[in-house]
């Protein structure tokens, strides 16, 4: 049986008024772990705030071009 490391980082701090703002600081967050060479895993009830993955992701590794 192989042993996983997982850990909860937590919740990204959210602003209801402010979308623009928590969606980066989201993707700070995730940036942050992928920085470490670890994969993240966003879940989250909404697809706005799930966007903080991609965000991340393009910063980290570049824009994705469509095939």
């Amino acid at each position: 049986m192989k042993e996983l490391n997982i850990v909860d980082y937590g919740n990204a701090s959210q602003n209801m008024f402010q979308l623009g703002l928590s969606l980066n600081e989201g993707a700070k967050v995730v940036g942050k772990i992928l920085d470490a060479g670890a994969t993240a895993i966003v879940v989250d009830g909404s697809h706005d705030t799930e966007a903080v993955g991609h965000m991340a992701m393009a910063r980290h590794f570049g824009p994705i071009d469509p095939p």
